[in-house]
């Protein structure tokens, strides 16, 4: 069990600074993006569902996970500072549903999250 908490602990890490680098590479083209969906609490999901269908249209990757995460952090900040705090749980039910059902399969063939 608490081998278990410190593999937990190292995922979380290794995927924090995964998400920072990968957000200081490409700040500008993701606040572009987040900009550019004009996102409202009509329209979120659907903006959500086509950026995430677009970034695993070739496959899933480690770093397609990477930006997955780092698109639904950018999602949520924008909804924010547009003052609709009320998508940001709907953002996270949303990227779970999306993890389990989508992305997990491929997670567990390819040694899970800790190796």
């Amino acid at each position: 069990e608490v081998q278990e908490i410190v593999q937990a602990a190292d995922v979380r890490q290794a995927l924090r600074e995964a998400g920072d680098e990968f957000e200081l590479r490409y700040r500008r083209a993701f606040s572009d993006l987040t900009s550019q969906l004009h996102i409202t609490p009509g329209t979120a999901y659907q903006s959500f569902e086509q950026v995430v269908n677009e970034l695993f249209r070739d496959g899933v990757n480690w770093g397609r996970i990477v930006a997955f995460f780092s698109f639904g952090g950018a999602l949520c900040v924008e909804s924010v500072d547009k003052e609709m705090r009320v998508l940001v749980g709907r953002i996270v039910s949303w990227m779970t549903t999306y993890l389990t059902d989508h992305l997990d399969p491929w997670i567990q063939e390819n040694g899970g999250w800790v190796r």
